[in-house]
């Protein structure tokens, strides 16, 4: 009983860490801070954001595909953290697979598009929380069946 419950603090802790960096990468893609005008004078040249995603100048690969900050039309992030890319026609670039607020760098990526002026909209996480719940509970439910006809 008394692992459960150190278990379940834990779990509580990393939750409420995960939701804190969102909030974090959040503000720094959208408000005007004191703080964030001071970030948005850093001189950036070239990084990596995570393993697939480099950052030159104005210029962004992502994969083996290069683009203009121009031909990105939004960076949109999710209240549960998730992120993606699109172009300015409105298809995807780039996923919360290779994006996301652990990402490697995702502090120079979130000035990056505050520099070129690049458009942030911030959407619900409602569904991407209704989807984790029903995994759990679908893995919940597949450990009971499993444990009863091993049992």
């Amino acid at each position: 009983m008394l692992l459960r419950k150190k278990m379940a603090k834990k779990i509580a802790e990393a939750e409420n860490m995960k939701y804190a960096k969102t909030q974090y990468i959040t503000g720094l893609l959208t408000n005007n801070d004191k703080l964030n005008d001071i970030l948005l004078t850093l001189p950036l040249s070239s990084f990596n954001v995570g393993k697939s995603i480099t950052i030159e100048g104005e210029d962004i690969t992502i994969d083996k595909n290069k683009y203009n900050c121009r031909e990105i039309g939004d960076v949109v992030i999710s209240t549960e953290g998730s992120m993606a890319v699109y172009d300015a026609y409105g298809k995807r670039l780039c996923s919360r697979f290779k994006l996301n607020p652990a990402s490697e760098n995702i502090e120079l990526f979130c000035v990056w598009v505050r520099q070129n002026n690049i458009s942030v909209k911030v959407k619900s996480g409602k569904p991407e929380l209704i989807l984790q719940y029903a995994i759990l509970i679908a893995v919940i439910a597949l450990i009971a069946v499993l444990r009863i006809k091993m049992g």
